[in-house]
């Protein structure tokens, strides 16, 4: 990640990628922050891969399930607003060079955000996998789920992206503000309603797998690929919208 090392990227996107490495990790309160991040997730995912409740009523089940889900895309959505949502801000003054550079805005738009995408499109895999191991019998609602929670990865790092582009602020150096803005606790909000939308479209397939285990009878994990399918067109829906919106806003006089 030198600036004096060659690479077979692209040179604009090597630039690019070689500044926000080194932004990151000169500013102590950035990477301090994502290691205690880590950590707090590390203890909840020791505690939820051996939990047991005990409970046998499948709608109890079914409730822990999606709360164990609804907070494995609580996280991702923090670690999103904390340091997906300000990135563009953290340009700064600065940015007047990039609009009078020959690169395209769009170009720096795109390569920031999978940037920011990568690292929590696996994280939110590690969350999925790991959350479900309890329930690695129960095919194929591990696999539908950890599916789903990429897809909702995706939405949650593409609207605090696209939305931080939006209410982006070059006069504000530190990213902690910045992720406690107005404009992100509105982003932030708009993230526990998409939540929302997720739990409820999975709520009862969910239900019907362990309706099946319980009571023995047939189960139609048809329901479950429609729901996916259902979170992978909303999902869709989120990221061209906000992309749209965060895009837009780049052309915008500063």
């Amino acid at each position: 990640f030198s600036f004096q090392s060659r690479s077979r990227i692209a040179p604009q996107a090597e630039s690019i990628l070689k500044k926000e490495y080194w932004q990151f990790f000169r500013e102590p309160g950035q990477w301090i922050h994502l290691v205690v991040m880590m950590l707090l997730m590390i203890v909840f995912l020791s505690s939820v891969t051996s939990m047991d409740f005990g409970l046998q009523d499948p709608k109890l089940r079914t409730s822990v399930y999606l709360v164990v889900y609804i907070f494995d895309a609580f996280l991702i959505t923090s670690i999103a607003l904390r340091f997906a949502f300000p990135m563009m801000s953290l340009e700064g003054d600065a940015y007047w060079t990039i609009r009078s550079s020959p690169i395209r805005a769009s170009k720096v738009y795109w390569t920031k955000f999978f940037i920011a995408l990568v690292p929590l499109f696996l994280i939110s895999l590690m969350l999925a996998l790991l959350s479900n191991f309890p329930y690695v019998l129960l095919r194929p609602l591990p696999q539908v789920t950890t599916v789903g929670m990429a897809l909702i990865a995706i939405a949650l790092v593409s609207m605090n992206f696209g939305l931080g582009s939006y209410f982006v602020n070059f006069d504000e150096k530190n990213p902690i503000r910045i992720a406690s803005s107005q404009g992100a606790t509105l982003t932030f909000l708009l993230s526990i309603v998409c939540l929302i939308v997720f739990v409820s479209v999975y709520f009862l397939p969910i239900l019907a797998v362990f309706n099946s285990v319980y009571y023995q009878i047939p189960r139609r994990n048809e329901w479950l690929y429609y729901a996916l399918a259902a979170i992978g067109v909303f999902s869709a829906l989120v990221g061209v919208a906000t992309h749209a919106i965060g895009l837009k806003a780049l052309k915008r006089d500063i």
